[in-house]
């Protein structure tokens, strides 16, 4: 009964119908973001130690939010006018590379 009463209301609110879409969008660009960030042994976790997976998916996390934090703090404006409501695009982010962190970046001073 409850979910033949959401699909009538489903059916004739196209308002629900946009933000049900909306809602898998978003959902379907953060799958895609998070297979090209996690492209390491073809996207699959490769070790059969619980704390070792954690560890992979919790700097896998760390990294896909790093990216949309710098999405939206250096993007800013030009992100709403351009992108929309999401900053999850990664299309300017090298995803194959060799990186270097430095230290100071972390103790206040900038990169910039």
């Amino acid at each position: 009964m409850v979910r033949t009463e959401f699909l009538l209301r489903y059916a004739r609110k196209k308002s629900l119908q946009r933000l049900i879409q909306r809602a898998c969008n978003e959902a379907e660009a953060w799958n895609a973001f998070h297979e090209a960030i996690f492209w390491g042994s073809g996207g699959k976790l490769r070790s059969n130690n619980p704390e070792r997976q954690e560890e992979s998916l919790l700097a896998l996390t760390i990294l896909m939010v790093s990216i949309v934090y710098y999405n939206a703090d250096v993007l800013g404006k030009e992100l709403r006018r351009a992108r929309g409501e999401t900053p999850v695009f990664w299309e300017h982010i090298q995803v194959l590379g060799r990186y270097t962190i430095r230290r100071r970046w972390f103790s206040g001073g900038s990169r910039r």
